[in-house]
């Protein structure tokens, strides 16, 4: 089927090494922050990301109870 498309398996090597090194790099990061216990080496979102997304995320669960604490308090009453 490929056998004479030299290009397509030159082209599958190169993504397979890319691939690769991408594959090496998130490993060695993930590693190498777990054992400092800091984020050295970026890896995904960035810091600041992840703290304005942990800060909304806590406000919605905060809403959601707020929420919920009065839909239980006005069944007690009633």
């Amino acid at each position: 089927m490929f056998a004479g498309s030299g290009v397509i398996m030159v082209l599958a090597g190169i993504s397979a090494l890319i691939s690769g090194l991408i594959g090496g790099y998130a490993s060695f990061a993930e590693v190498y922050n777990a054992t400092s216990l800091q984020e050295v080496v970026p890896v995904g979102e960035s810091k600041v990301a992840r703290e304005r997304i942990e800060r909304d995320e806590n406000l919605r669960i905060r809403r959601l109870h707020a929420i919920e604490g009065e839909s239980h308090a006005a069944n007690m009453r009633a």
